[in-house]
């Protein structure tokens, strides 16, 4: 049956109309039927009938490429042009969120005022309920936040702004694993959005992406965003930025414990000891002997530290030594790992953790003996 792509795109500014408050939009196969409808809201929900994608998409996209350009400033009401521009950019996105020229046009009307920004967010937010990866889609808001925040003279951004942000970034993490997109955007967010109470903000974070982590054990995107709030704690010497890396240091190790064949984890957990290590020189070692009492492999790491030779003669030397302790410590939460996945039998996870454990235990001995080569 032909489809009238006239039709459907006079419904879909029908349904935005009356209803601007749609939240979450699918291309779903429909059942035909008399009447012929291709688009369906319910509780602020749109449907499109996937089989009318391809007709329409090339018929609005010419329409969209028609339009004449550039557009006005200054007037109290959208010429329309303008407001051919909104709708024919608007179904086009929905579409394909991916065509650049659509989202180019929506930023001239931005700039030129016919087009509100904080409509284009939830807009925005809006094609990531369907596209939570989209590149195009994220660029578009972090462009958009720029404009209402950081153009012109910066502003305060209030923290609701902030939290929607995080709220739009876990959506999006939550329906798409290892959105890398969705994490660095979050990235942006608290590097250039958050100015107030920043340390508040990075301890929040913390608490959020350590539920995150538990939940999302193979996710490598959350695990990194992670591990750059771990190492701005350590860069800004936080009063308990210590504290934190050596909880971060049990974390991982309860994580590998009980999904010893997740490798999100094992890259994870070379990050750690590597901070561990680069640190070393910087760290209280009655706090690191206290941590490791209350390790689960506590017999071994304090006789690590009670064996160990106290008498480096510089800093680059207690650094490798401390080190030696620490990858103490980590192989033997390595062998029990493997101990544990031995002894369900299973071979192919076996070969996991084997090669985690060697290539884990490869790169601590070299960058020991780095560190030892700097000393002579």
């Amino acid at each position: 049956m032909p489809v009238d792509s006239t039709r459907v795109l006079y419904e879909l500014d029908d349904h935005f109309n009356k209803d601007p408050n749609i939240d979450e939009y699918d291309l779903i196969p429909f059942i035909e039927t008399q009447d012929e409808k291709h688009l369906l809201v319910e509780n602020h929900k749109l449907a499109i009938n996937a089989s009318i994608v391809p007709t329409f998409y090339i018929f609005i996209y010419k329409l969209l490429l028609e339009i004449p350009r550039p557009f006005q400033a200054g007037h109290s009401l959208l010429s329309d042009n303008e407001l051919k521009a909104v709708s024919y950019s608007r179904a086009v996105i929905l579409v394909n969120p991916e065509t650049a020229t659509a989202w180019n046009i929506r930023k001239e009307l931005v700039v030129t005022n016919e087009l509100c920004a904080k409509e284009d967010l939830l807009f925005s937010k809006l094609i990531l309920t369907k596209h939570p990866k989209s590149p195009e889609t994220w660029v578009h808001r972090r462009w958009l936040l720029k404009n209402l925040y950081l153009d012109t003279s910066p502003k305060h951004v209030e923290s609701d702004v902030i939290l929607d942000e995080f709220t739009v970034c876990t959506m999006a993490a939550d329906k798409y694993p290892s959105n890398y997109s969705a994490w660095s955007h979050r990235l942006w967010v608290l590097n250039s959005l958050v100015n107030d109470r920043k340390d508040e903000v990075l301890q929040k974070e913390l608490l959020n992406s350590k539920t995150w982590i538990n939940r999302h054990i193979s996710d490598h995107s959350g695990l990194h965003y992670r591990g750059i709030l771990i190492q701005f704690h350590i860069r800004k010497r936080h009063p308990n930025w210590l504290e934190v890396l050596l909880q971060e240091a049990s974390l991982v190790e309860e994580l590998i414990d009980h999904y010893p064949c997740h490798e999100a984890l094992w890259y994870y957990r070379r990050l750690i000891v590597y901070l561990l290590f680069k640190n070393a020189g910087s760290m209280d070692n009655s706090l690191l002997k206290s941590w490791a009492v209350q390790s689960r492999h506590k017999t071994t790491v304090i006789d690590q530290f009670d064996n160990a030779d106290q008498s480096c003669k510089d800093q680059s030397s207690c650094q490798a030594d401390t080190f030696e302790k620490s990858c103490g410590l980590k192989t033997t939460i390595n062998v029990r790992s493997m101990n544990t996945v031995l002894e369900n039998q299973n071979p192919i996870a076996h070969c996991i953790v084997d090669y985690n454990v060697r290539l884990f235990q490869l790169e601590m001995n070299i960058m020991i003996l780095k560190e030892l080569k700097k000393t002579r």
